[in-house]
Order: C-alpha cells, then structure tokens, then sequence
C-alpha cells in the first residue's frame, strides 16, 4: 500500500519542536510530557555525536529484505521530513545507503531512522547526514517492488504514524504522536522553561555559596577558642581518615594551648621556638602534656605505674 500524501501537522507545531532544541536533554522533557513514553529503545543509536532534529515522518514498512519502499518513500518527502524504516529488526541487511542519503539531501529530507542497519558509514559521515539505526552490515537488500509507504508502523518499539513528529538528541528518539502535539508541546516548552529558572537559580546559589575551609588545624581551634575564654573546653576539630572522610576529633584545648606556648618559649619537647605546629605535630603534644593516666599494670614497688604515662621510666 501506498499513500503519496498525509495529513501533516501545521508548520507552526513542528517549528515550534525545533525551537526547544535549543534547550538540552528535549526528547526527556517530552517524554515526561508523554508520561514517560514514546522513547525508542535504548539500541537505536546515531550513526555519529550531536544529531538533534525535529521533523515530521514519513513511514516505510519493509518485507523481507526488499529496499523498494525505502526508496519510494524518499520520493514522496517534503523538506523536513524523515523517513522512519519498519525493517523488522533486521540486522543482517542494510536498509539504507549512500545512494539513497544523497537522494534524501536533494528532497530536503532531514534524517532517517531505521529499526535495523545501514551501510555506507564512512561516506555518510562525511556528508554529515543524521542517520539512527541498529547497527551496520554491508549486505544490502534488493529491490522487487514490495512493502507499504505512510501506513502505521512500529520502530524501535513506539508506533509511529504518517505525520507524527520525530525528535531526536543525544539522549534517544521520541515520537510525538500528531493528534497530541498541539498539547504536548505547550507541556514540554513550559516545563524546559521551569527547568531553565530553577537550575539558574541553583547556580545563582552555588556562585554566592563560600565553602568552608577544607579541614580545621587544632591549632586554629585552640587560638579561636581561647579568644573566647572558653579555656579547656573540649571543642570538635576536624581530621582525615584514610578514605579522606572528614571526622570530629575532641582536642583538650588547654593542653593545645600549653604546648604551644611551650614551644613558644622553647620549653616544649621539641628544638624550634616560634615555629608553628602542625596539626599532628599539636596533637601529639597536646597528648604529651596532658594529664596523665592510670592504665593500673603494677610495677615492681607494688604502685600501679605505666611506662607510658610515666616519664620516669
């Protein structure tokens, strides 16, 4: 069967789904408008990076590997439309070609889609014609004059009518169905829109956020902390595990304090008067110096001593 005209959508509708691709990620607005629908399977991929389209169908349904329809069809396109192949999955016959890419550029033909493969790659590349297929082969079907041209087909697992509207990015392929498209893109132009607002917004947010300091040196919170009379308070600091996860480590102030003067004064366990700590080298003194503990071993004399804790051993 062969029906050389349909009934299109008006123009204004289709412009109106090119000019959303000016945002990004369309086909997934327009499939959230469509309740999450409408998407081509995942294995329909573009023959090369950066097709975005938007056009009205023309269909073609293939029998067995009989390329005729294919090639009627282009003859009956209007500038903007494409061509979408029901070849059935084929994977092992190519459906289109250079031959019938140069002969779509001369109808103003602006893609084809084809549930399974094309060849002719390399050349169609080059011209920089968008084709999405299932693969590639280079067997190519012969032509016997078989197959139906504009009837209700299926590709890639969405039925597409004559004069539904095609719109593919980088994410995939949806096909919007002609009766819908009125309403649909009113939803999908509104919801891109809020979409823009809410991520400027995000933005506008993060440029105005300042990130806190990475990590807290103790020393730091022992001068903040002391600056505030709060004296030996035990106050978080922030340390690294060994995943670089940040933790609260409590910091006996006072001891921190001490240490640092000490070393101030050239008093403390290590040679260097005036020179900063670092914040193992603080930890470690603020251990040192701090109060010792009983971990109760007995010693010899019968007192409960620890070498650790007991600078006199």
């Amino acid at each position: 069967m062969i029906n050389e005209s349909i009934d299109r959508p008006a123009m204004e509708i289709v412009e109106g789904f090119k000019n959303l691709l000016r945002y990004d990620s369309v086909t997934c607005a327009i499939s959230n408008c469509m309740g999450g629908l409408n998407a081509m399977t995942s294995n329909i991929k573009p023959l090369f990076d950066g097709i975005r389209l938007a056009g009205t169908a023309v269909t073609v349904k293939t029998i067995a590997s009989d390329l005729a329809a294919a090639f009627k069809a282009i003859d009956l396109c209007k500038p903007g439309d494409v061509v979408v192949i029901d070849s059935h999955g084929s994977a092992n016959t190519a459906f289109w070609g250079e031959n019938m890419t140069l002969s779509a550029i001369n109808r103003g033909v602006c893609a084809a889609v084809i549930d399974g493969a094309c060849r002719d790659v390399e050349e169609i590349r080059k011209i920089k014609f968008p084709v999405i297929c299932k693969g590639f082969v280079p067997n190519i079907g012969s032509i016997c004059g078989y197959g139906d041209i504009n009837v209700l087909i299926q590709c890639a697992g969405v039925a597409v009518s004559p004069g539904d509207i095609i719109v593919a990015d980088g994410n995939g392929v949806v096909v919007v169905p002609k009766d819908e498209s009125v309403v649909i893109l009113e939803k999908a132009r509104r919801l891109l829109e809020t979409e823009r607002l809410v991520q400027d917004k995000i933005k506008a947010e993060k440029a105005g956020y300042a990130e806190p300091p990475r990590s807290l040196g103790c020393a730091q919170v022992a001068r903040r902390q002391t600056g505030q009379g709060i004296g030996h308070a035990r106050a978080p600091s922030l340390a690294r595990g060994r995943e670089g996860a940040a933790f609260a480590l409590p910091i006996n102030i006072g001891a921190i304090k001490g240490a640092r003067d000490g070393r101030r004064s050239g008093r403390g366990n290590r040679p260097g008067a005036d020179v900063p700590l670092s914040a193992d080298g603080v930890l470690e003194e603020a251990r040192d110096s701090g109060p010792k503990q009983n971990c109760g071993r007995p010693e010899a004399g019968g007192a409960a001593r620890c070498g650790r804790h007991d600078s006199t051993r």
